[in-house]
C-alpha cells in the first residue's frame, strides 16, 4: 500500500499539469474564436463608440451611433467592409426626393485623407453640393477592423431653408444611408432607410407644445410605439378574390361590418396588404354613419352609400405601416357610432390586363383596452381647380381653412401627421399656419412630391397643437407638360387632387373637410368654405353634376342653413420669419486640411479641434455624386443605450433673414487630373 502510494505521486502531478495545459488551450481557443466572431460580425451597437450613448442597426451591415449635443448632433456611421464613401442624411419620403445628405469620401488620389460634403437632391438622380453653405463637419473617418467608419457633426438647424432639412426633436423622420466603392452609384444593395425620432424633446419644447388656453387644456402629445396586450387581435379589411377590371382606372368598393358592433375597440396599428402594387393606386377605409341601406360585397364606388363617406384610414404608396400614439386610437363599434366601414380600392390598369385577381387591403390591430382619445382625419385642400395643359409649374390659388371652421373645435387638438396627396402631375405642396395675425412655421411641406413615394410626414412635435380659431392655407403645384388638355379635380388617376389629410386627436366628428370653394363664393357673393362631413360635400358635388340651377340653389341654401358652409375670409397676418434655433456646432473649415490616416483601432469622435482638422480639399470631382437611397425600409431594431450626459442650455435663438431664392451654383475651378485608381461613376437611376 505504501509503495503504491509512493509510485502514484508523479503520475498524479503529470495528470494535473496536462489538465491545466488543456484548460489553458481551451481558454485561448475560446478567446480567439470570440475575437474572430467579433471581427466577422462587424457593425454593432455598444462596442465601437462607447461615448455615443444612442445606437440603432439600420441594417445587418450598418450601425448608426449618435450623441445629442444640444444645438447639434454628432453622428458616427459604421459599415461592414472597406468602402470609399459613406452617406447619411434626411429625406422627405425615404429616398432621394427632398434629401439632405452628408457624404464622407476617401481621397482616391492619396488614398489616405478623407473629405466631407453637404449635398442635397430633389429627385432620383445624383445629388449636388449645397450652394448656400457647407454645414457638415468631419471629425474622423477611415477603415478599422474590416469596417469603414465616419464621424460627423452638424447643427440641428443649418439656417438653410432651401437645401437642408431640420432635425426635429421628438419627431419621427426619414433617415437614409448608402455606401460604395470608387465614386459612383451605390447599386441596389448598399442603401436603405429608416423612420424614427432621433432626439427627444427638450423640457422647454414640451411645455411650448402644450399651451393652456383659458377655454380648454391642450391634449398632451404622445410618441407612437407598439404596445402588446392580451386584449389585442388582428382584423383584416380586404378584397376577396376580386378580378381587377381590364380598364385604365376603376374604383371598387366593399361594405364590411365591424366584428364588434356592440363593443367599442381602438385600432392601434395597421399594415397594408398589397398583392398587385403596380395596379393599386390607393386604398381608403370610409366610416359609415349608419348601416348601408343595402350592404354589398362588391360594387362601383360611384354608387357608394351616402352614409359611408367619412375618411378613416388611407394608404398611398410610401406608407405601408402605421402605429398610432399610445394615448389614442381609431374607434370602432360600441358608442363610437361606427359599426360598418367601406373599403375603397382605386385600381389603375393602363395596359388593360385581364384575369388579374386581387386580395389587397389592410390588416389592423384592434384592442378592447381603450385609450384616452379617439383619432380623426381632417382633409385640407382644394376641390375646384383647373390646371392648364403644358405648364411646367402651375400653382393653385391658396386654399383657406378659415378660423370660422377651426373655431368649431371644442378644444385644442394634437396634430400627428400630414398626408400630402396629389396624383401623377404633383410637383410640390405645403400647408401654412396662421394664429392671431401671425404666420407660424409651416404645418408641413413636400418640396419634391412624387406620387409613388407619398408616405405621411410627421408634424414637428414641438409645434403640433391646433387651437380653435387658427387658419390653415394649403397650396399645390403641378407639372402639366405631359398633357395637352386641361386637368380638373377628380378621382381618376388622370384627374388631379390637392389634399392634406391631417391625422389628429381627439376627433371632432362634425368636421371631416375644411376647404374654400370658389363656386360657392360665386353664389353667395362672398368667400365660402365647407366645414362639414363629406356627406355634405357629396351632396354639393351631385347638385353641380346635375347642371340644374334650381337643384344647385336648393342644395346651397340647405347647406348654408345647416351650418355646413361658413364664411371664408383670411385675416391680415405678419409673414413667418424663419428663426435659426441652433448655432453652428463647429466652425466650417476655412482652408485645406487633412484628416488622420486610416485608423487601425476603433475610431472615436473627439471634441472639435481648435483649428480645422477635418479633411483634405475635395477629391477630384466626377461630375455628380451618387444617388443615395430609394425607399426599401429595413425595419430597424432600436437599441436602448445609457442616457446621454446632461446637456448645456443652448444659446437663445437668433433671427435670420428669410431664405433667398436659389441661384445657380458658381462655376468651380477645373478639377485635378484623375488618378489611375479612380473609377468612373455610373449614372444609373
Amino acid at each position: 500500500m505504501i509503495t503504491h502510494a509512493a509510485n502514484s505521486g508523479p503520475a498524479m502531478a503529470t495528470t494535473k499539469h496536462a489538465h491545466s495545459l488543456l484548460t489553458a488551450v481551451f481558454r485561448l481557443t475560446a478567446i480567439l474564436l470570440l475575437s474572430y466572431v467579433h471581427l466577422s460580425v462587424g457593425a454593432s451597437c455598444g462596442v465601437t463608440f462607447p461615448d455615443f450613448p444612442e445606437c440603432t442597426l439600420l441594417s445587418p451591415a450598418v450601425a448608426l451611433h449618435w450623441r445629442d449635443e444640444g444645438t447639434a448632433v454628432a453622428i458616427a456611421l459604421e459599415v461592414d467592409g472597406t468602402w470609399d464613401w459613406l452617406g447619411f442624411g434626411l429625406s422627405e419620403a425615404g429616398g432621394m426626393l427632398g434629401a439632405d445628405i452628408m457624404v464622407a469620401r476617401r481621397n482616391l488620389t492619396d488614398g489616405v485623407s478623407w473629405w466631407v460634403g453637404d449635398y442635397w437632391s430633389m429627385g432620383f438622380r445624383a445629388p449636388a453640393l449645397d450652394t448656400q453653405s457647407q454645414d457638415a463637419v468631419l471629425l474622423s473617418a477611415g477603415w478599422m477592423d474590416r469596417a469603414t467608419v465616419a464621424v460627423f457633426r452638424r447643427p440641428l438647424d443649418t439656417c438653410d431653408e432651401q437645401e437642408d432639412m431640420r432635425i426635429l426633436r421628438g419627431t419621427s423622420q426619414y433617415f437614409i444611408f448608402a455606401y460604395g466603392k470608387g465614386w459612383g452609384y451605390h447599386g441596389s444593395e448598399n442603401r436603405g432607410n429608416a423612420q424614427f425620432a432621433l432626439l427627444p424633446l427638450l423640457e422647454q419644447q414640451q411645455q411650448a407644445a402644450s399651451p393652456q388656453p383659458a377655454a380648454a387644456a391642450a391634449v398632451p402629445a404622445s410618441t407612437p410605439r407598439r404596445l402588446v396586450d392580451s386584449a389585442s387581435r388582428l382584423w383584416d379589411v380586404r378584397m376577396e378574390n376580386v378580378t381587377i377590371p381590364a380598364q385604365e382606372t376603376n374604383y371598387l368598393c366593399r361594405d364590411i361590418e365591424v366584428p364588434n358592433p356592440e363593443t367599442k375597440v381602438h385600432i392601434t396599428e395597421w399594415k397594408v396588404i398589397l398583392e398587385n402594387p403596380r395596379l393599386v393606386h390607393h386604398m381608403i377605409i370610409y366610416a359609415c354613419a349608419q348601416r348601408p341601406a343595402m350592404p354589398r360585397q362588391l360594387y362601383s364606388c360611384l354608387t357608394m352609400d351616402a352614409a359611408c363617406v367619412t375618411f378613416y384610414m388611407m394608404w398611398a404608396p410610401g406608407a405601408e405601416h402605421v402605429m398610432v400614439p399610445e394615448v389614442a386610437g381609431f374607434a370602432l363599434g360600441g358608442d363610437s357610432g361606427i359599426n360598418w366601414v367601406a373599403l375603397q380600392i382605386h385600381y389603375t390598369n393602363p395596359r388593360k390586363q385581364e384575369g388579374l385577381v386581387d386580395n389587397s387591403g389592410f390588416q389592423m390591430t384592434v384592442t378592447t383596452a381603450l385609450r384616452q382619445y379617439d383619432m380623426g382625419i381632417l382633409a385640407l385642400g382644394a376641390v375646384d381647380f383647373l390646371i392648364p395643359p403644358g405648364e411646367p409649374s402651375y400653382t393653385s390659388q391658396p386654399n383657406l381653412c378659415p378660423s370660422t371652421c377651426t373655431g368649431r373645435l371644442r378644444r385644442p387638438v394634437t396634430l400627428l401627421q400630414a398626408g400630402f396627396h396629389m396624383h401623377t402631375l404633383g410637383k410640390s405642396m405645403r400647408t401654412q399656419w396662421f394664429r392671431d395675425g401671425q404666420e407660424l412655421p409651416p404645418m408641413g411641406a413636400r418640396r419634391a412630391y412624387d406620387f409613388n413615394y407619398q408616405g405621411a410626414t410627421f408634424i414637428d412635435a414641438s409645434n403640433n397643437v391646433l387651437l380653435p380659431g387658427d387658419e390653415l392655407v394649403t397650396t399645390c403645384t403641378w407639372n402639366a407638360t405631359s398633357r395637352n388638355t386641361s386637368i380638373r379635380y377628380g378621382e381618376s388617376t388622370f384627374d388631379e387632387m390637392c389634399f392634406n389629410f391631417v391625422t389628429y386627436y381627439p376627433r371632432e366628428p362634425s368636421i371631416d373637410l375644411c376647404s374654400s370653394v370658389a363656386s360657392l363664393s360665386a353664389l353667395s357673393g362672398s368667400p365660402m368654405a365647407f366645414c362639414s362631413t363629406l356627406v355634405q360635400v357629396k351632396r354639393w358635388e351631385a347638385a353641380v353634376r346635375s347642371k340644374s340651377l334650381s337643384t344647385i340653389w336648393a342644395t346651397y341654401t340647405s347647406l348654408k342653413s345647416t351650418g355646413a358652409l361658413v364664411g371664408s375670409v383670411q385675416r391680415n397676418s405678419t409673414p413667418y420669419t424663419p428663426i435659426c434655433s441652433n448655432a453652428v456646432a463647429s466652425p466650417p473649415p476655412t482652408g485645406p486640411v487633412v484628416a488622420s490616416p486610416p485608423p487601425t483601432s476603433p475610431v472615436v469622435a473627439s471634441p472639435p479641434p481648435t483649428s480645422p482638422v477635418v479633411a483634405s480639399p475635395p477629391p477630384p470631382e466626377v461630375k455628380e455624386p451618387p444617388p443615395l437611397s430609394r425607399p426599401n425600409p429595413p425595419s430597424p431594431k432600436l437599441l436602448k443605450s445609457p442616457p446621454a450626459p446632461p446637456k448645456q442650455k443652448s444659446p437663445p435663438p437668433k433671427p435670420r433673414s428669410p431664405p433667398k431664392p436659389r441661384s445657380p451654383p458658381k462655376p468651380r475651378s477645373p478639377p485635378r487630373p484623375p488618378s489611375p485608381r479612380r473609377q468612373s461613376p455610373s449614372r444609373r437611376h
